[in-house]
Formats: C-alpha cells, structure tokens, sequence
C-alpha cells in the first residue's frame, strides 16, 4: 500500500508544508517589527515637537490646552497600532489556516483511498464497513466546515464591535479633552 515513492512524496509534502509556515512566520513577524519601529519613531518625533512646545508655553492654561491636544493624536496612534498588529496577526492566521486545511484535504483523499482499499481487500460485507466509515467522515467534514463558518461570522461580528466601540471612545475622549481646554 505505501511504497518507497509514496513515502518519500509524503515527506516531500511535509517539508513544503514546514517551508510555507516559517516563510509566512517570518513574513509576518518582519511586518510587526516593521509596524513597532515605525509606531515607536512616531512617539518619538511627537514627544520632541510636544516637549518643544511646551518648553515655548508662558501661561499654566496653555500647559493645559498643549497637554489636552495631544490626548488624541497620541490616543489615534496607539489604535492604529493595535490595529496594524491585529491585521497582520489575522492574515498570518488566515495563512495558517489554509495551510492546515490544504494538509486535512490531503489527509482525507489518502484516507478515503485506504478505505476504498480496505473495502476491497476485506471480506464480504467490508465495502458496507468502508462506506459507512466514509460517509461518517464526510458528515465529521462537513460540521467542521459548518462549524469554521460559524466561528468566522462571530469572529467578523465582534471585530465589527471592538471598531465601531474604539471609534466612539475616541470621539469621547477627544470631545472630553476639547471640553477640558
């Protein structure tokens, strides 16, 4: 049933599949290096012309107001941010995942061909025991399908939330530190 060709394919696949993950785990940890070096050199340029500012103000009130202005820049930086690390980390996960399912596909075409094997190689009544077994696995698939489905509408429906629920904190913390100036 497995021979040595078989064999070798089989590693083949692995090694590609191991390839393909450490191209898109290295990928996507430059993209988070990269994000994280710019985020920070944006703080770092934003404090100076901060401090600079403040080092220019004569007033106490114009502390305050130069303090209250910079609540939401610093605020819409840090969610971008956030933002950019959790994009990266979904498309990484996407990448993953497909990875995975292109190994469960290839897994179950060598399963199914095994059964077709063993339900031809068994007794009388072992093409009934293969296509109950088959049709078993089909119905597992499809639930997990069904199941992955579901999963990604939550997931979609509660990105939505975290969105439209930091948009509105920032309008309340921008709105609360215009009122505060």
């Amino acid at each position: 049933m497995y021979s040595a060709e078989k064999l070798a394919g089989n590693g083949l696949k692995s090694v590609e599949m191991l390839y393909s993950l450490a191209g898109s785990s290295f990928d996507a940890t430059e993209r988070l290096t990269t994000l994280t070096l710019d985020t920070v050199r944006t703080g770092i340029d934003d404090s100076a012309l901060g401090l600079k500012a403040l080092v220019a103000v004569k007033e106490p009130r114009e502390a305050l107001v130069l303090a209250a202005g910079m609540i939401e820049p610093t605020l819409l930086c840090g969610l971008a941010y956030l933002r950019g690390c959790y994009g990266i980390l979904t498309a990484w996960g996407a990448t993953l995942g497909g990875l995975v399912e292109d190994q469960a596909i290839l897994f179950e075409g060598e399963l199914s061909a095994a059964l077709e094997h063993m339900g031809r190689t068994l007794p009388h009544g072992g093409e009934a025991v293969s296509s109950a077994v088959k049709a078993a696995l089909s119905q597992a698939g499809s639930v997990a399908g069904e199941a992955g489905r579901i999963t990604r509408d939550v997931i979609d429906q509660a990105e939505a939330n975290v969105i439209r629920n930091t948009d509105a904190m920032v309008r309340l913390v921008s709105s609360a530190a215009r009122k505060a100036a």
